[in-house]
């Protein structure tokens, strides 16, 4: 009946069409809402949208974010619409600039329970629990939990070191050199390794207090492990030691 309206370019009947089946395919439910959006009409965008998220939950969330603006949605159920699928979109992706937005609407305590429940055994996004506690004020929450991370398979270690470093510059150092020396001594030792420590501290020499006692740091890994050339290829290439 769909294929129908469209043959005989009936809009009318294709929009009835639509509706009566939107309940029961997601696949229709977004043309529908698509189809709606071309139209232009807002108020019966939104009431669409309303009846078709509770049926097919987060479904929609990318259309949502694509076509309506939060500042003009009224406070209540079309707002809390939008801020629905944008804490979705924020969980699944883990973008700052969309937890920006979301906080502007959210209480303390609201931010408070969202960093905590992105805290969990193998957090799936480290660095974006990381700007969410380095955003919301949490120094030593953010320290005590970098304190006791995998960090050999941390990978966005480099960027969340110079965020807890702020306020636990020295600490943050004796963690990279705890780490450091106890991989060496007992890790695999390969060019990966070498790698991912030459970045720990890479990215602490960014730090203008630190720079000098990595430096120093860096020296006395080249000096402690003077057979490892690809250590200090690596530390070189970081520009923290010299040839």
């Amino acid at each position: 009946q769909l294929r129908l309206a469209e043959v005989i370019q009936d809009a009318n009947l294709w929009l009835k069409t639509a509706d009566q089946f939107a309940d029961h395919d997601p696949a229709i439910a977004l043309q529908l809402l698509q189809r709606r959006h071309q139209m232009g009409d807002m108020p019966v965008l939104i009431q669409t949208l309303h009846r078709l998220t509770k049926q097919f939950p987060n479904t929609f969330d990318n259309f949502v974010l694509d076509t309506l603006d939060d500042k003009q949605l009224i406070p209540g159920p079309d707002l809390s619409l939008y801020l629905k699928a944008l804490e979705n979109r924020c969980r699944l992706a883990g973008q700052l600039s969309d937890y920006l937005k979301l906080r502007e609407y959210w209480t303390a305590e609201q931010r408070r329970q969202f960093a905590d429940s992105l805290k969990t055994p193998y957090t799936s996004l480290p660095l974006f629990y990381a700007q969410v506690l380095h955003t919301e004020g949490r120094p030593d929450d953010l320290f005590a939990w970098l304190d006791g991370l995998s960090w050999q398979y941390t990978r966005s270690l480099p960027d969340i070191l110079p965020l807890a470093a702020e306020t636990h510059p020295t600490e943050c150092l004796n963690l990279v050199k705890k780490h450091a020396t106890d991989l060496l001594e007992n890790g695999k030792r390969d060019r990966s390794l070498y790698h991912t420590i030459a970045g720990w501290l890479a990215a602490l020499s960014t730090v203008p207090s630190l720079k000098a006692s990595v430096t120093l740091f860096a020296s006395q890994l080249v000096a402690n492990y003077s057979r490892l050339i690809a250590l200090r290829d690596e530390l070189r290439m970081q520009g923290l030691v010299r040839r």
